[in-house]
């Protein structure tokens, strides 16, 4: 690989976050898709703010997608992508975001340079691996992500439910109430099937939040992070659990573990349960594999907000 053709320069967080910010809103910006306008007017907020430029351009060790490239014509940014860094177990994993051409520059290219340019940076990062999203409706993406050696690796749909909903349901003869210490083991083998250890550099660091042994609750309880957990049970048999952590912005998580072969009814009835719980809280969401317990979903309220494909290329250069 050689250099950068000259159209090509590395991305400048002071110089470039409000002309790219603007890009991704021409790119980007839907009426349906709040979580696109949230991001967006979040960063039209960081370009403004003087204080996390100057931080931001001294180069921090960050996740945060600080560094990339972008795509110049006359003076004009009309292409962009950014790389974000995760950290786990030692090892250095990119993950690919804001692959965005403007509308009158498409189909020149553009975008297969930028992405190209990305890969061989992070591989020159010594990238243990290479990851991007991109929504299952986009099929052209996906052909050029393919075409880049991109692969599958996973389907996976986000859902929502709002704290106006309020589903009701049948009752049901499996018991719920407070997930039990001896019920961590079983839990976190679901979890381990429904967040795999391929993508546990994004998920995991969740996962301690929930343990219930005493020095993780005394690192909750340190950092403020509160977590509360409802089990369904029938008898001594565990049927599922679903946990909820704050995560201090407009929306919470909640973590479902339960078995492929779970009961729809019954796991609805866990998922209104918790919902009830917490009704004073703003916007739940669920991370799943694609169509996973998805009758039980949609009758608890949740709608899906969009399906990705987490698509992965080699990493490190040989």
């Amino acid at each position: 690989m050689n250099a950068s053709p000259p159209a090509i320069r590395p991305f400048k967080i002071a110089r470039d976050l409000k002309p790219v910010t603007d890009l991704l809103e021409i790119c980007f910006s839907r009426p349906d898709d709040a979580d696109s306008r949230r991001y967006i007017a979040s960063m039209r907020r960081a370009s403004q703010d003087e204080r996390f430029l100057r931080w931001a351009s001294a180069g921090p060790r960050s996740s945060l997608p600080l560094r990339g490239f972008v795509w110049e014509e006359e003076g004009r940014i009309v292409g962009n992508v950014n790389l974000a860094v995760f950290h786990h177990r030692r090892r250095a994993i990119y993950m690919i975001v804001n692959v965005a051409v403007h509308p009158a520059y498409r189909r020149r290219g553009i975008a297969r340079a930028l992405v190209f340019q990305a890969m061989y940076q992070a591989r020159r990062q010594k990238a243990a691996s290479i990851w991007l999203q991109v929504r299952e409706d986009n099929p052209g993406a996906i052909r050029l992500y393919e075409q880049l050696g991109f692969s599958t690796r996973a389907r996976r749909t986000i859902w929502s439910v709002t704290p106006e909903y309020r589903p009701f349901t049948r009752p049901v003869r499996l018991k719920i109430g407070r997930r039990q210490p001896t019920d961590w083991q079983q839990q976190k083998n679901w979890l381990a099937a429904t967040y795999p250890p391929m993508l546990a550099w994004f998920f995991s660091p969740g996962w301690r939040r929930l343990s219930p042994w005493p020095w993780d609750t005394l690192w909750r309880n340190l950092l403020d992070h509160p977590v509360r957990q409802w089990r369904m049970h029938d008898g001594d048999t565990l049927q599922g659990v679903v946990s909820w952590m704050a995560s201090g912005n407009r929306r919470d998580t909640l973590w479902l573990a339960a078995p492929t072969t779970a009961d729809p009814e019954a796991l609805t009835a866990l998922l209104v349960h918790a919902q009830r719980k917490l009704s004073s809280r703003l916007e739940l969401r669920l991370d799943l594999p694609a169509r996973l317990h998805q009758a039980a979903l949609q009758a608890a309220g949740f709608q899906p907000l969009r399906t990705l494909l987490w698509m992965q290329a080699p990493g490190a250069l040989s």
